[in-house]
């Protein structure tokens, strides 16, 4: 018999993840019951369900966290309870499953549950999150379906912060007419972007939008440590190259980090040379700097875009490429402070070689 790891779950946490989700598996759209009885005895039970770690059980594994201890590693914060086939995909997964997305769809089965037992219909308010299609729509949703075979995911839509039903029913009868690089969907709490693979469809669910997309693979990333770029030095009164070391380079992680930096720093559509150049943050800031907690979520959803949505050719770029391919996600985006012309934005990153990051960047921000 293996011997138990001080990081596997032990049966207590397992079995209070299995029933505070009713024994059903956490996966969106599946909620398949995961115990029965074995039909051959009048007293064995049969068990098809498994606790997942969220953040990986030893190095090497998906989302493995270094600064984790072996008692958060298996505590019941770390778990999530899957039938057999959805689980061996969390665990084996390295580049789908983000650890805020795997908590929010923890959290909706907990409360899909509470919902079967609960007779006051009392009404509590599911994890949301970003949802980004294209340039222009972004709107709040809840999960409603993920299919890793055929790369679907779906979702319940709420309230829009930019654009609204009519601009997606418009993007989506023009879907043939747009290019390909003007075809995406980001989504916050996974952090990353895909391209688009087929017509996103809308449906009316007993009054509820719900919207069906279908994105295409991403399997390739660029090694985060093979990076190398001219030092720069970011101020409120703007960007330049760092004169004050004879060492004119950044490289490896620290080069990737500074060109998010550089990227979130440039207001996109204002460089004639390469239009699509830089990002959404100053119109962003200038929309909504009283309200921090919406404003880190969309630098958090544009950060998403920029690490996994090819940008536009251009004079300068000859061929669609991602400006940043070296990260596989965006872990997470707090506002940590904020003056008159920067914003301190403390990043967790998720690395293509499987390693995170964590730490702060300033970012020029101004209404004017």
């Amino acid at each position: 018999m293996r011997r138990r790891r001080d990081s596997d779950f032990s049966v207590p946490v397992k079995r209070k993840l299995a029933l505070r989700v009713g024994y059903r598996c956490s996966f969106p759209n599946c909620h398949r019951p995961t115990v029965g009885p074995v039909l051959s005895t009048s007293d064995d039970v049969h068990n098809v369900g498994r606790a997942c770690h969220i953040e990986a059980a030893a190095a090497g594994g998906p989302r493995f966290n270094a600064s984790m201890n072996r008692q958060q590693r298996g505590s019941i914060e770390n778990g999530i309870w899957c039938c057999n086939v959805h689980a061996d995909i969390i665990d084996r997964d390295l580049s789908t499953f983000s650890v805020a997305t795997l908590h929010e769809w923890k959290r909706l089965a907990e409360l899909n549950a509470y919902e079967q037992i609960d007779s006051s219909h009392t009404v509590i308010e599911r994890p949301h999150t970003l949802v980004q299609l294209s340039d222009a729509i972004i709107f709040e949703a809840v999960w409603h379906s993920m299919n890793v075979e055929s790369n679907t995911m779906g979702f319940e839509v709420l309230d829009f912060v930019y654009g609204d039903i009519g601009k997606v029913t418009k993007f989506i009868e023009g879907y043939h007419n747009l290019k390909d690089t003007r075809k995406y969907v980001v989504v916050e709490s996974s952090g990353y972007g895909r391209q688009l693979g087929q017509i996103p469809v809308i449906d009316d669910v007993e009054g509820q939008k719900q919207i069906t997309l279908v994105v295409q693979d991403r399997t390739e990333y660029s090694n985060p440590n093979n990076v190398a770029d001219a030092r720069l030095v970011f101020t409120d009164q703007g960007t330049d190259i760092d004169l004050t070391t004879n060492d004119g380079w950044t490289i490896g992680k620290d080069a990737v980090i500074q060109s998010v930096q550089l990227l979130l720093g440039s207001n996109r559509g204002q460089w004639a040379l390469d239009p699509d150049f830089g990002s959404y943050v100053f119109k962003y800031y200038k929309d909504h700097h009283t309200d921090h907690e919406l404003l880190q979520r969309l630098i958090k959803l544009e950060i998403s875009r920029m690490t996994s949505v090819p940008d536009a050719t251009s004079l300068l770029s000859p061929e669609p490429s991602i400006p940043i391919s070296t990260i596989k996600w965006v872990e997470s985006v707090k506002i940590s402070g904020h003056s008159t012309n920067l914003l301190e934005i403390d990043l967790r990153l998720y690395f293509a070689d499987n390693t995170y990051f964590s730490g702060r960047i300033s970012v020029p921000a101004s209404i004017e």
